[in-house]
């Protein structure tokens, strides 16, 4: 796997400062995305079994049931294979594809090598990749869900591993995309969506006791006043970027990576599409812990306030998603 790293293009920009400044970095750069235009059929049940079985190996590695992993990772080549050509199929760029697709062979790699944590790493870092593909389908659960809860796992990472920078870069992130789809969760239960925002309060002051910035403005907090999303699903779903898991993935591949924006009304202006619909992703290098030669292989730990706070928000997380589902995105 190659060092390089990609970050999320402009989605955590303007924390402690104003949104009026992210919103010029996102329309110099060009970072923003949407899915193509027509996303109206429901997701198959590939995808789903596809993030339910590496959510599925995060917690086999980290128990070193070799055996579960096996099979798990049985069932994830097997969705992948039914799933790669409905995702052509709906417009999902070559970079999107051909990044899930090395995520997977990172994943093999790690869990060949029988090492709890990097393989827990590695399927985390393919969760990364399921926004961008619901993206390209009506669901009732906006993706942004998933891409917190890769996000939230990805904090108890870098948390393990001492990354301050990267737990507060992937904080702040999370605190974004909470902010899109708030007002959204608070229809589906406003009681887990209360909870939520406690919760992630909570993580955000561990996050700045933890990297040493005491009183400056947290990474959720900051971000209270950006409208919501018009809507939770369609064509105006805003979902972080799919190379944000840090995969080997090269400045082409990423550019060509399957986009998303906001469509809320405070939302950077949209880059010009092309003929496909998907205009092209800016990324910049990011040294985060997922990085390759990082650290020994080693079960993630889940103490420190950080990990305790993000477990917490990634419990929440699991019961709002079940709150969309049975309100269909109401």
């Amino acid at each position: 796997m190659q060092r390089a790293q990609f970050r999320r293009a402009c989605v955590a920009l303007a924390v402690g400062g104003t949104v009026a400044a992210g919103v010029a970095g996102c329309a110099g750069g060009g970072g923003l995305r949407r899915q193509p235009a027509g996303a109206t059929a429901a997701p198959p049940a590939a995808l789903a079994t596809l993030e339910a079985n590496a959510n599925g190996i995060i917690d086999s590695a980290t128990a070193r049931d070799w055996t579960a992993v096996s099979t798990q990772l049985t069932a994830v080549h097997q969705s992948w294979t039914a799933l790669r050509p409905d995702l052509t199929g709906r417009g999902a760029r070559s970079g999107l594809i051909d990044a899930a697709s090395g995520a997977i062979s990172a994943l093999d790699h790690q869990s060949n090598l029988l090492a709890p944590r990097a393989t827990a790493q590695a399927a985390n870092r393919l969760t990364a990749f399921v926004p961008d593909m619901q993206a390209l389908y009506t669901t009732p659960v906006p993706p942004q869900i998933a891409e917190m809860m890769y996000l939230g796992r990805a904090i108890q990472f870098h948390a393990d591993s001492s990354h301050a920078a990267a737990v507060w870069e992937d904080a702040r992130a999370l605190g974004t995309q909470w902010a899109y789809i708030r007002p959204a969760a608070q229809r589906a239960s406003n009681g887990d969506a209360s909870r939520l925002d406690l919760q992630i309060a909570d993580l955000d002051a561990a996050v700045a006791k933890t990297s040493g910035t005491g009183d400056s403005p947290l990474p959720a907090l900051a971000f209270a006043a950006l409208p919501a999303a018009a809507s939770t699903s369609g064509s105006g779903s805003p979902v972080a970027s799919s190379v944000s898991a840090g995969m080997a993935v090269s400045a082409s591949q990423a550019s060509s990576a399957t986009p998303s924006a906001p469509s809320s009304p405070a939302a950077p202006a949209r880059t010009s599409q092309s003929s496909s619909g998907t205009p092209s992703v800016t990324t910049a290098p990011r040294r985060t812990g997922t990085m390759a030669g990082s650290g020994p292989a080693s079960a993630p730990q889940a103490t420190g306030p950080v990990q305790t706070a993000a477990a917490a928000v990634l419990g929440t997380l699991g019961a709002l998603q079940r709150d969309f589902q049975g309100t269909g995105g109401a």
